[in-house]
């Protein structure tokens, strides 16, 4: 009897413990997957959630309880922007530019210089849509963005979601493209030295996504 309690102890454990993992890997999605129609107040927000995607990414705040919202209220409450937000977090975050002519080709560049890139996307007057470059995803040849929204058709059938997507594949789904209109940011990654207790030093990579200069063959 005593070695049946303890086999049916344990198999009620392991269910317990596979339920409870479960539950808990659902409770907030990967910043990439980060949908401006799943948080209050943000219906329209793209670029917010945009920049939100970006904090991420670059390493300023990876918190597990950091998403869009927290950064909208943020942002409202204390006035700052991504630069100011960096500082308060004692991390570095440079602004490089704005632009009105950004293309694949400039993009590429960025991608290669480690610079965060936040485009502008539109399938004609009236509609604009923001949505940050993923660069680590496209160190797969192609260039990738994190969508914040679903897209609709004329007829206002969906046909898109949020996520990892290419350009090409929101450009036929959606009928959106690049507007030319693109804010870049970069973030230097950092080396941090430290003394162990026997005097040797350990080196350590800020190895955060953006930051290192990648090398893309096309």
């Amino acid at each position: 009897m005593k070695l049946k309690t303890k086999i049916i102890l344990l198999l009620l454990c392991l269910f317990i413990g596979i339920f409870s993992t479960k539950v808990n890997a659902t409770d907030e999605p990967s910043y990439e997957y980060w949908n401006q129609l799943n948080y209050y107040g943000l219906s329209g927000q793209c670029y917010v959630v945009a920049e939100a995607k970006l904090l991420y990414a670059a390493g300023i705040n990876r918190n597990s309880d950091f998403n869009p919202s927290k950064w909208w209220e943020y942002k409202n409450e204390h006035g700052v922007d991504l630069i100011g937000y960096a500082s308060e977090q004692g991390k570095t975050l440079n602004y490089i530019g704005t632009t009105t002519t950004i293309d694949e080709n400039s993009i590429w560049e960025n991608i290669c210089n480690g610079y965060f890139t936040i485009v502008q996307l539109s399938k004609g007057p009236g509609d604009e849509h923001w949505v940050l470059v993923d660069n680590k995803k496209s160190k797969e040849n192609e260039i990738w963005v994190d969508e914040s929204g679903a897209h609709y058709d004329e007829n206002y059938y969906y046909c898109g979601g949020n996520g990892p997507r290419t350009l090409e594949s929101i450009k036929s789904l959606s009928g959106r493209k690049l507007t030319g209109r693109a804010v870049i940011y970069y973030a230097p990654f950092t080396l941090t030295v430290n003394v162990n207790p026997n005097g040797k030093s350990q080196l350590s990579w800020n190895a955060i996504d953006g930051a290192t200069k990648y090398v893309i063959a096309r």
